[in-house]
């Protein structure tokens, strides 16, 4: 689908609820993490780690269709893809982190467990 595109389809509520989503999962990380480090969980922390990058998925999949909407370019695949590096490096590092070993990826990423 790279090299040919298939034509979206867009729905304002579906925008509307990933929007909210990606807010929700946003508040829902940062808590869950901050919990994690109040009663020293590191499958606590991770599970917010999870969630802050599941809210990042639904930002990129809303400004993809944000750049459809503006400009009428399919930017879909390669979001795709984007995504499916977030997820591999985000569960690469929940592993990590909850062998308790530091890597520096995850901190550029600020995806691990603070």
């Amino acid at each position: 689908l790279i090299f040919e595109p298939q034509e979206m389809s867009i729905s304002y509520v579906t925008m509307a609820i990933i929007a909210v989503s990606a807010i929700l999962k946003l508040l829902l990380g940062t808590f869950t993490i901050k919990e994690g480090k109040r009663v020293d969980s590191s499958s606590l922390a991770a599970l917010g780690t999870e969630c802050r990058s599941d809210s990042v998925v639904s930002v990129i999949t809303l400004v993809t269709v944000l750049v459809f909407l503006v400009f009428r370019v399919n930017l879909d695949a390669y979001a795709g893809i984007i995504m499916a590096l977030i997820a591999i490096i985000s569960g690469c590092c929940a592993i990590i982190a909850e062998a308790s070993m530091p890597v520096a990826l995850c901190e550029a990423w600020r995806i691990a467990p603070e």
